[in-house]
């Protein structure tokens, strides 16, 4: 299957600078669809939706974000990453990351966002991926370590702990791979 026919989708990772009450990790915000709670689905999500015809996939995102919450103060930087497609929804992501200076409390489009909370630190955030489906959580947390490697700065203690994920994803690797080979030996 070719990737023109899968439909072109934008997704945002968004976050707020670090604040004292979050410690060393910046507050990341995830969502529970409006369309998912009203068929009892506990599958959080990030802000994301389709292109139009006319749009450009950094147009598509200023209209997803401004649809679901009325941010203002924000800026938004499209991540390079390998392509995301999802054969059971027959989309193409593009990714970005988006930093959110709005300290106002967040007010979503209950027609768009049925709950949205701010996940502070890496175990809680990463339970919270448990709420989604299993291949929107693995695109998540990898989009989520390349923001921390593209953006590090905007991530607090964050890329300290990525990098630590991905030495232990690493020996874990090499311990399967050596398994595999000991079994055909």
């Amino acid at each position: 299957m070719s990737a023109s026919t899968y439909r072109l989708t934008v997704a945002g990772l968004v976050l707020r600078p670090v604040l004292s009450s979050s410690g060393p990790f910046p507050p990341v915000l995830l969502q529970w669809p409006a369309k998912a709670a009203s068929e009892w689905q506990g599958n959080l999500a990030t802000v994301q939706g389709g292109l139009k015809a006319t749009e450009t996939p950094l147009g598509a995102m200023r209209r997803e974000v401004a649809r679901d919450y009325r941010l203002r103060n924000l800026e938004i930087h499209q991540l390079h990453h390998r392509q995301f497609v999802s054969k059971a929804t027959m989309k193409e992501y593009v990714w970005f990351f988006i930093q959110c200076y709005d300290h106002l409390t967040l007010v979503p489009n209950r027609a768009e966002v049925a709950e949205t909370a701010w996940y502070y630190c890496p175990q809680t955030l990463f339970q919270a991926t448990n709420q989604m489906n299993q291949g929107k959580a693995r695109m998540f947390r990898e989009v989520f370590a390349l923001a921390c490697e593209q953006h590090p700065k905007a991530f607090g203690d964050y890329p300290r702990y990525i990098e630590r994920f991905r030495k232990k994803q690493a020996r874990l690797l090499e311990r399967q791979a050596l398994a595999r080979h000991l079994q055909t030996a």
